[in-house]
């Protein structure tokens, strides 16, 4: 069950928070972290967030997985950090410190700060808490907007140290299939109608782009580029599956972007977060347009180092 709040929230703000950077709106600087892809020193983030209103499953949670969320921590009486700040998703738990790489995000995105919810910007790869000091840690989407093996096992490694004893984590993960769709058959799919929206076509065709090495990466150019070679005429393509120009348009905010996602498979990013719990689920996340491979991870038993 979805958990409410608003100004007049009874929990007090946890003693742990820390106070947020300063944000004066789309023109608020962020430092560079070191071992970070730089997707705050582009545009990809301060645009991002004017097309969040028309992105919808996969690339947002549904109420049904809201509740798988709730469900799997049983995060009523919890202290929660949510890395990023996916509106659906900052309901949840007692008390709240959302963490976003963008401060644009920040501003565009989060609904405001109150007595028990706070949104700051900083580092997923060096988070600003003390060790051990959450009950539990969600995500939506995180572990693909760290582009390497090597950044996604930092991210696992800061997640084990903020949870306190007992605590666990649930991320939901976009994961590609082991084998992998190619182009054409996306292309003929969605000919024939097998495809529910626009949101799912585009995860589609960048796990098609997927590099297949252990990084398991991509450009987002490359998505954009592919996606315009097999759809050259938007029109057609609105007309043919009903999908509006407003959301098939949204994939315009990868123009000019440096930012690189990474889609590993689910068996990797399985092996690379038991290196970091010795508890390790996949739960399914829901009933929407390419769930299969949207699944939570949910972490537990943190093996601290």
């Amino acid at each position: 069950m979805l958990m409410r709040y608003d100004n007049d929230a009874r929990h007090q703000l946890a003693p742990w928070l820390p106070s947020p950077l300063p944000l004066s709106g789309s023109n608020q600087s962020m430092p560079d972290f070191p071992g970070l892809q730089r997707v705050c020193m582009t545009n990809h983030w301060d645009n991002y967030h004017r097309h969040w209103k028309l992105l919808d499953a996969p690339l947002r949670p549904t109420p049904e997985t809201v509740g798988i969320f709730e469900r799997e921590l049983d995060l009523g009486n919890a202290d929660v950090l949510l890395l990023g700040v996916t509106p659906e998703l900052a309901v949840l738990g007692r008390s709240m410190l959302a963490i976003d790489q963008s401060a644009t995000m920040i501003s565009g995105v989060w609904a405001g700060d109150n007595t028990s919810r706070r949104a700051m910007a900083g580092n997923w790869l060096d988070l600003p808490v003390a060790q051990r000091s959450f009950d539990a840690v969600i995500g939506d989407g995180c572990l693909s907007a760290v582009d390497t093996k090597a950044a996604r096992g930092s991210l696992f490694g800061e997640i084990a140290r903020v949870l306190k004893p007992g605590g666990h984590a649930a991320i939901r993960v976009f994961a590609r299939p082991e084998t992998v769709d190619g182009l054409r058959g996306i292309e003929a799919l969605v000919r024939a109608g097998g495809i529910e929206n626009f949101h799912a076509l585009k995860w589609r065709i960048a796990m098609a782009c997927t590099t297949v090495d252990c990084d398991s990466s991509v450009d987002v150019q490359a998505v954009r580029a592919a996606f315009d070679k097999l759809f050259p005429d938007r029109e057609a393509l609105a007309a043919d599956t009903g999908w509006s120009m407003a959301s098939i348009n949204t994939i315009d905010v990868y123009a000019g972007s440096e930012t690189r996602y990474s889609f590993a498979t689910l068996a990797m990013l399985v092996d690379e977060a038991r290196g970091w719990f010795d508890q390790v689920r996949v739960v399914p996340s829901g009933s929407y347009p390419l769930a299969e491979r949207c699944p939570l991870l949910v972490l537990g038993s943190a093996k601290l180092r």
